[in-house]
């Protein structure tokens, strides 16, 4: 089998036994980092399993090797012996660097696939808030049917060029309420979330996690102080009681909601005691 012959500035050119100024260089770099680590106890190897369930768990979200691999900086090749279970231990530059691999829809090629499940939450947040889904699909360059089919859970997959569309008009749109009462009806029953419920949460692009599953039953003082939180939030990006209302599905009164917003302005609360127990 033939060696293949590494390139002039990299220590294997060197082990090869190539003296060429660079490649010395390259060497003489590798063993003062050797060195110290020696010294500072530093471990060079660590064990490969975390970083192999790291991979899958991003495999299982829908990114291929390569995707992993651009990720991460590293050849594809070395992410499917990790899926695989190849490796036992591995360089603990390289683990950190895929341990920390996010890969972005940014890094995929235009025509490549991706999951879709990010783009599915972001439509059904923004319909959820007013928009109607021939907007959003005009809004990102899709047919209504096109996308349609997306957020009926039709396709898994969907290219990362439309993925990459509806993220930057979600991030348009998010913060500016629609007005078709049919769309928001629609949302509100089929059980979808809006952006707001999103920001909250987090993990809008992660597959493996349930919206259905984080919610928790609140009780009524935990409940108020949430509902609170939202109307400090909304109030602060200006919306108005109007908008703050329908936001929160209107399960508080637009005067309930502006005796709060007065109370978040003048720094004092309304007295709740009941007329009963204050006499």
């Amino acid at each position: 089998m033939t060696t293949e012959t590494a390139p002039h500035g990299e220590r294997r050119c060197y082990l090869q036994g190539c003296r060429r100024d660079e490649c010395s260089a390259a060497h003489y770099r590798y063993m003062k980092r050797y060195r110290l680590d020696r010294a500072r106890g530093t471990r060079r190897r660590v064990p490969a399993a975390p970083v192999a369930q790291h991979v899958r768990q991003l495999a299982d979200a829908g990114w291929s090797h390569k995707q992993i691999g651009t990720a991460a900086n590293c050849v594809p090749r070395i992410i499917t012996s990790l899926a695989a279970g190849d490796y036992q231990t591995m360089r603990s530059d390289l683990a950190a660097r895929i341990l920390a691999a996010q890969p972005r829809i940014d890094l995929v090629r235009p025509r490549s696939y991706v999951n879709a499940t990010g783009t599915i939450r972001r439509v059904r947040a923004l319909i959820a808030i007013g928009h109607p889904l021939n907007a959003i699909a005009a809004g990102c360059g899709m047919t209504k049917t096109a996308l349609g089919h997306v957020i009926n859970h039709e396709h898994e997959r969907i290219t990362a060029r439309h993925a990459t569309a509806v993220a930057e008009l979600y991030d348009r749109w998010s913060n500016q309420p629609g007005t078709n009462s049919r769309a928001r009806n629609r949302a509100a029953a089929a059980g979808w979330k809006d952006p707001l419920w999103w920001e909250d949460m987090g993990r809008i692009d992660d597959p493996n996690f349930d919206p259905a599953a984080a919610e928790v039953r609140l009780s009524r003082n935990e409940l108020a102080a949430v509902r609170r939180a939202e109307i400090e939030h909304l109030a602060d990006c200006g919306c108005t009681t109007e908008e703050i209302h329908r936001r929160l599905n209107e399960e508080l009164s637009i005067s309930a909601i502006r005796a709060i917003v007065a109370e978040l302005r003048t720094g004092q609360r309304r007295d709740r005691t009941p007329a009963t127990q204050a006499a």
